[in-house]
């Protein structure tokens, strides 16, 4: 992930990053990262400046 602006800008997304995780519901990390390859993977094939979310259901958009 990449975050634009500066040092503070930074931290402070990844703050609301790590709070997030800590209050969703607890999964194996070896099934999240598959997941998130999978994602990753998927906008790597749709082509330049794609973005692939998750939603806590499964859906992908």
């Amino acid at each position: 992930m990449v975050v634009a602006g500066d040092r503070s800008t930074g931290e402070a997304a990844a703050e609301r990053i790590l709070a997030r995780m800590r209050t969703s519901e607890k999964r194996d990390v070896s099934e999240l990262l598959n997941e998130a390859d999978a994602l990753l993977y998927d906008a790597k094939a749709a082509g330049k400046d794609a973005v692939r979310f998750q939603s806590a259901s499964g859906s992908v958009s």
